[in-house]
């Protein structure tokens, strides 16, 4: 796990995105930042002297507007080092290997079950780590799966290796998804269920299209299609802007997460403010507040990514739109959903800000027999938050039996 002290990660480009945000307010602001300190103890300093000149220095209106503009971001700041401080470390869940190909492990989240117990192969997305799955014992949704006589298998890719290094998003379908769906299928002795969260839907839908005759039924949450529907502009010219950095980058690095995570944030640039100022208000010993640790941590444990895929992500999806204009290839087959003739369920976050509802649900209304569920939270709250057993797990679970 990364260290937490340089989290969220960037930290520098998140303060400077707070402060230029609050900039309108106070015209002195960016003295503020000086040379943009990856530490938030010398930001707490300057924030306080520079709190301090304007009180004597600047006219009576525009010292309160300054000065509520420094509390905001000395209040995300407080909340920040207080994300520092908590004591929460999450405990890995130590699940059997069923099998591996190259940086990529089979988990079996349901070791205990019948060797016939329906099994249900998990696909999550290739940048953060497949165990948002299973967050805490309490907020696991393969440990709910396998309560219910589910056999979850979940894809844990890691970082990439020296194979993954050049792979495409065809590589990634073709040598990675597909052989495990095979394998799973082959254990069951009979088609399995798919599911694929956020991108890992993308690869799980793609390997539905291409061999269907393993995947019994195919359930895509927080699956983006439309990558056009009310993404803003913002979001789409970073996008195209870090296409032109992975570009420089030699042939076999990786894309780093740093670099990913200025994108995400270019989708919601105040979320970071936002979020740490909530958190410096709660109580740390709350659930909430374990619980906004927990996925913080999950959220800055990424993994890089190869150059090939990040372009065709940045690129293909959000530069061209390919998915939801059916230009979309893998292994030269166009990736249709309206070809695909199983059961599908495709849930949609009610306030998702990385996959728009209006993206999501381009997917359901390109599949006929689709049925839309949607969920309460967000992105990841739909997973793991207060209102995921019945807004989620339940319904779900309900489905794939």
């Amino acid at each position: 796990m990364v260290d937490r002290h340089l989290n969220p990660r960037p930290l520098g480009f998140h303060v400077m995105a707070a402060t230029m945000a609050w900039n309108a307010a106070a015209a002195s602001l960016p003295a503020f930042l000086g040379g943009a300190p990856t530490t938030h103890d010398r930001l707490l300093r300057e924030a306080d002297a520079l709190r301090e000149r304007l009180r004597t220095r600047t006219p009576d209106i525009y010292g309160q507007v300054t000065d509520a503009a420094i509390g905001r971001i000395r209040d995300m700041l407080d909340g920040v080092s207080a994300y520092h401080r908590h004591p929460y470390r999450r405990q890995p869940s130590d699940w059997p290997e069923i099998d591996t190909n190259g940086s990529l492990r089979i988990l079996d989240c349901g070791p205990d079950l019948p060797a016939g117990a329906p099994t249900v192969v998990i696909v999550p997305s290739l940048i953060n780590p497949s165990y948002i799955l299973d967050l805490m014992p309490t907020r696991s949704l393969v440990r709910h799966l396998a309560a219910a006589g589910l056999r979850p298998l979940l894809l844990d890719w890691g970082e990439p290796g020296a194979a993954e290094r050049l792979f495409t998003l065809t590589d990634y379908v073709v040598e990675r998804v597909e052989p495990a769906i095979a394998r799973a299928a082959e254990m069951a002795g009979r088609p399995v269920k798919l599911l694929g969260y956020c991108m890992g839907g993308n690869l799980a839908l793609a390997a539905t299209v291409r061999h269907p005759e393993p995947v019994d039924r195919l359930a895509l949450l927080a699956t983006p299609w439309d990558f056009h529907a009310d993404t803003a502009p913002l979001g789409r010219a970073v996008a195209a802007m870090l296409v032109r950095m992975t570009e420089t980058l030699p042939v076999r690095d990786t894309v780093p997460v740093d670099l990913l995570q200025l994108f995400f944030s270019s989708l919601d640039p105040t979320l970071v403010d936002r979020k740490f100022r909530r958190f410096g208000r709660l109580d740390p010993n709350s659930q909430d507040a374990e619980l906004f640790v927990a996925i913080e941590d999950w959220a800055n444990d990424g993994m890089p990514l190869s150059r090939p895929v990040a372009q065709e992500c940045l690129g293909d999806w959000y530069g061209d739109n390919q998915p939801a204009r059916e230009q979309w290839l893998i292994g030269g087959k166009p990736i249709i959903p309206q070809s695909i003739r199983q059961p599908v369920l495709v849930v949609v976050p009610h306030s998702d800000r990385i996959v728009p509802p209006a993206s999501a649900l381009a997917l359901a209304d390109s599949i006929p027999q689709a049925r839309q569920l949607r969920a309460p939270g967000g992105h990841v709250t739909m997973l793991v938050g207060p209102k995921s057993r019945n807004g989620l797990w339940h319904p779900l679970v309900s489905w794939l039996q």
